[in-house]
């Protein structure tokens, strides 16, 4: 889910809200689906945006940091909100 990604206006002109998608194939005997570093393109339009799957490092950087850990209320409340809009279950991304 990336609910950032109309900041890019040949993104915002197509105004589809947030970019939300699955990756479903899983290549790998432990029914893994993505790695650090592979690379998932979506389709927004004609638009095909990629992204990088980051890896644990990353993501422990970004939601142990001070301003996610201040305000990790607020983007819970903002998560169930987008799970509510989208019918995408957000907990289990999220390790809730």
């Amino acid at each position: 889910m990336d609910p950032t990604i109309e900041q890019f206006a040949e993104v915002r002109k197509i105004d589809m809200g947030p970019m939300v998608g699955k990756v479903t194939m899983s290549t790998h005997e432990d029914g893994s689906t993505v790695e650090p570093g592979m690379r998932v393109v979506m389709q927004r339009g004609d638009l095909t945006p990629a992204y990088t799957v980051a890896g644990s490092e990353t993501l422990a950087s970004i939601v142990e940091h001070p301003e996610a850990i201040a305000h990790a209320d607020g983007h819970r409340r903002i998560g169930g909100n987008c799970n509510r809009a989208f019918g995408v279950p957000l907990g289990p991304l999220l390790g809730m």
